[in-house]
């Protein structure tokens, strides 16, 4: 496991600071609607990268040929092809950000979907190899994916390329929205805050040499929290049940009555209020309890490093 190279997993289970929920002041935001025109949506302005000093490379633009009602608007409905490596360059500030990338599995005019092969990197890191959209969305009720990662710019410029696979025939590259937006330094402190690495004993220390992607952020016994509904970072998070083994799904304490205060030199906006509205419980009977696990199950890529942690 290299940092150099490969990006670290974060699996986020779990949450466990209580905190207020101010919302964090982003130095840099930048979203991109690829191939598309600049519009708003929920507050948030989305720019056009046609004819920007962002890219480099040759690409084309392209609508999707099927408008799926139940696919957002934007920014799936429109994308940048590459048929050759092509990188984008963005302008940020030093430290930490969010990079997200958005991707929907559909039909391109002249182009199968299914050609659609490709790898991302990003600095020095391999975000992306051998990708797929089509083939990650199969027997997912959804036909797009967003890609969300933490990397650590030491620089003031974001390098982020597309290369169509060298071994796939009329393979290309593809992107429908770009999202940069600098973030809140939530995983190292002067403490040298360490981490558990799934299925190995020792521990991991996460500084700034190490980039992340975000696999799950579930919120346990409550509802989807969309983007908009967080504190200015727009991390989303997902229902549990579905990922809880068995039939053993313990007692949803929902709605929780309880003054939320944050632990000292926590920040704030660390994660909604919401998130801690809710929970998941074996009960108060031991008897009970004994008899059966609560276990949530997760799919993952061989190969990689996970960590469970309850930093967002």
């Amino acid at each position: 496991m290299t940092r150099n190279k490969n990006v670290y997993f974060v699996c986020v289970a779990l949450f466990v600071f209580m905190v207020l929920a101010d919302n964090f002041k982003p130095t840099n935001e930048i979203l991109l609607n690829c191939g598309g025109a600049s519009l708003d949506l929920d507050g948030r302005s989305w720019s056009t990268d046609r004819a920007s000093n962002f890219g480099t490379g040759k690409s084309t633009m392209s609508e999707v040929a099927i408008n799926d009602p139940a696919v957002p608007q934007i920014p799936f409905m429109t994308a940048r092809i590459f048929e050759s490596p092509y990188t984008y360059s963005f302008p940020v500030a030093s430290g930490w950000i969010f990079l997200r990338l958005y991707f929907y599995a559909a039909s391109y005019p002249g182009l199968n979907i299914s050609d659609a092969r490709f790898g991302v990197t990003s600095q020095s890191y391999t975000l992306l190899t051998n990708f797929s959209v089509l083939e990650t969305t199969l027997g997912s009720k959804d036909h797009y994916v967003v890609k969300e990662y933490s990397i650590h710019i030491g620089g003031v410029t974001l390098n982020v390329t597309f290369t169509p696979s060298t071994t796939t025939i009329n393979a290309y590259a593809f992107v429908n929205g770009i999202e940069v937006m600098s973030m809140p330094n939530i995983y190292t402190s002067t403490d040298d805050d360490v981490h558990v690495i799934v299925g190995i004993r020792s521990v991991f220390t996460i500084d700034n040499r190490a980039a992340l992607e975000n696999v799950y952020r579930l919120n346990v016994g409550g509802s989807n929290i969309s983007g908009s509904r967080d504190t200015g970072m727009f991390r989303s998070w997902s229902v549990d049940a579905s990922f809880i083994l068995g039939t053993a799904f313990g007692a949803v304490n929902g709605g929780i009555d309880v003054n939320i205060e944050c632990p000292p030199g926590t920040p704030s906006y660390i994660a909604p209020t919401i998130v801690f509205s809710s929970a998941r419980l074996m009960g108060p009977n031991a008897n009970i309890n004994l008899s059966y696990n609560l276990t949530w199950t997760f799919s993952i890529d061989y190969g990689f490093a996970y960590l469970e942690t309850s930093l967002l």
